[in-house]
C-alpha cells in the first residue's frame, strides 16, 4: 500500500516540479520505484526532459484524482482533521505492483512528496517543510 498527502495546491506542486533539478542518482530512485523505462539509457539532456515530462503527468495525474476530475476503485481519497486530502492506492499482490497507479504514486511521493531517504530532523527536512508551507 502507499498514499500521498495533498500539502499544496497544484500550480505550486508544479513549480517545484519546474525548479527540480534531476540528476544520474534520481534515475537509481525511479527503479527503486520499480520503473524501468530508462534502465541503461545515457544520462544526458534529452533524458532529463524524458523524466520531467513523466513527472509532469504523474503529478495532472494525481492531482486528477485528488480533484475528483478522474476516476479509479483502485485509488480511495480521505481527509483528516478536515484539511488533510490523502490519496491511498494498494491491495493484494503476487510480487508485482498490486495496483496500476502504484508505481506512480511512488514516484509522486519519492519527487514531490517528502523525500523518503531524508532524515525528518535533518536541514534537508526542515528547508522542504518550509518550502512546501510557505
Amino acid at each position: 500500500m502507499t498514499y500521498i498527502e495533498i500539502k499544496e495546491p497544484r500550480e505550486k506542486a508544479k513549480e517545484r516540479l519546474d525548479k527540480l533539478v534531476i540528476t544520474e542518482e534520481d534515475l537509481e530512485r525511479f527503479d527503486s520505484c520499480g520503473f524501468y523505462e530508462w534502465e541503461g539509457e545515457e544520462f544526458n539532456s534529452d533524458l532529463v526532459v524524458k523524466i520531467k515530462t513523466k513527472l509532469g503527468e504523474i503529478l495532472d495525474s494525481v492531482y486528477d484524482f485528488a480533484e475528483g476530475k478522474a476516476y479509479s476503485r483502485e485509488i480511495t481519497t480521505f481527509e483528516l482533521d478536515g484539511d488533510r486530502q490523502f490519496l491511498i492506492t494498494g491491495g493484494m499482490s503476487w510480487g508485482d505492483d498490486p495496483t496500476d497507479h502504484f508505481t506512480d504514486f511512488w514516484i509522486f511521493f519519492e519527487f514531490l512528496g517528502y523525500p523518503s531517504h531524508v532524515s525528518p530532523d535533518s536541514e534537508e527536512a526542515k528547508k522542504w517543510k518550509e518550502e512546501v508551507n510557505a
